[in-house]
């Protein structure tokens, strides 16, 4: 008898754990296509105007989402620097995230 206890606590830890991956699958859903949205809708804007927007935005959330964001700003931008296709529309972009990757790679940005 104690084993059918055993297989229920199982049986519930399995339904927690793909729950989980579910909701994790959404978040990563979501932040694809919120970045997506960012994209389109800072195009054609005054860089000035994009750059206070997200600033703004930015310095008021709270302090560990501050540095959160700037961890995987600072690890998308190492990843872009490294991108090994592109042209003449992003080549100066792809320099520049390599050159500011090369600067923060001694930098470790800790979740706290």
């Amino acid at each position: 008898m104690p084993y059918l206890c055993y297989g229920r606590a199982y049986s519930f830890l399995g339904q927690i754990m793909e729950a989980w991956k579910q909701l994790e699958l959404t978040r990563k859903a979501n932040v694809s296509q919120a970045m997506k949205d960012m994209l389109n809708a800072v195009n054609g804007l005054d860089k000035e105007v994009v750059a206070e927007i997200m600033f703004e935005v930015l310095q008021g959330e709270h302090r560990t989402l501050q540095q959160s964001w700037m961890s995987a700003l600072q690890k998308m931008l190492d990843r872009y620097g490294k991108m090994e296709y592109g042209d003449l529309r992003n080549e100066a972009s792809r320099e520049w995230a390599k050159a500011v990757s090369e600067l923060t790679e001694k930098h470790y940005l800790p979740l706290i």
